[in-house]
């Protein structure tokens, strides 16, 4: 019985394990993506632009209305409104890989020690000391 609760165990730690990884994996990815001179020079500027231009914001010191408050029917707000949604969406998920990165990587690094210390740390106190 003992075994069979450790090798659960074992396989949970994997498969966390795993998990995590891959999820770093892909975080950094589009941190490089994020640091290389296209994204910064042109796809983000590009895409602030096309945010601002369909729901609009300030640019420079003025402040616009952007492509939705303007639109002559109700349908073409709705698709609007949904371009700018996506848009959103993207750039805030592209944000937020980068920004888990610090706390996926002390995640794996807890899980490493929770399991090195598992079966490193002897019994020192109770009935099996």
């Amino acid at each position: 019985m003992g075994y069979e609760n450790n090798h659960y165990r074992e396989q949970l730690f994997d498969v966390k394990e795993q998990n995590l990884n891959e999820k770093l994996t892909t975080c950094h990815k589009v941190k490089n993506m994020a640091d290389m001179p296209g994204w910064r020079e042109v796809i983000a500027p590009r895409l602030e632009q096309m945010i601002k231009g369909l729901s609009g914001g300030k640019v420079g010191n003025t402040w616009t209305a952007g492509s939705m408050h303007v639109a002559s029917s109700q349908d073409e707000v709705s698709f609007l409104a949904g371009g700018a949604s996506a848009l959103i969406d993207f750039y805030n998920e592209v944000a937020n890989h980068i920004s888990s990165i610090e706390r996926l990587e002390d995640s794996l690094k807890a899980l490493v020690d929770e399991r090195e210390g598992r079966d490193t740390t002897p019994m020192t106190d109770g009935e099996y000391a």
